[in-house]
């Protein structure tokens, strides 16, 4: 980070702020808007999906921006949603993946 622009200290107060994420607040209207829309078609559960940072439905959900590919499922009035992080090393074969609560 030697580049001289990034010397400016208007520059440098910008890049030391945290990385800015929706409220709880809104994740949780997200929440009972699923919620309602879950009801209205009589679901139980809702699968949504993303893949480097494309299908922004894990992202705008969790907040986790899908920088590989994840699947989440949002079952309304459980207080998790779970969050499917798939790993692949060569294309077609699964190689293992994670799996994560979200608040």
């Amino acid at each position: 980070m030697n580049h001289p622009h990034l010397q400016d200290d208007r520059i440098k107060a910008i890049l030391a702020q945290p990385f800015g994420r929706f409220s709880d607040g809104e994740f949780a209207r997200r929440r009972q808007g699923l919620t309602k829309v879950a009801e209205k078609h009589e679901c139980d559960a809702i699968l949504l999906c993303g893949e480097e940072r494309s299908g922004t439905g894990v992202g705008w959900l969790t907040g986790w921006p899908t920088s590989a590919k994840a699947i989440a499922l949002f079952a309304p009035g459980e207080r998790d949603v779970a969050l499917e992080l798939l790993v692949e090393v060569l294309p077609g074969h699964r190689h293992g993946g994670s799996t994560r609560t979200c608040p």
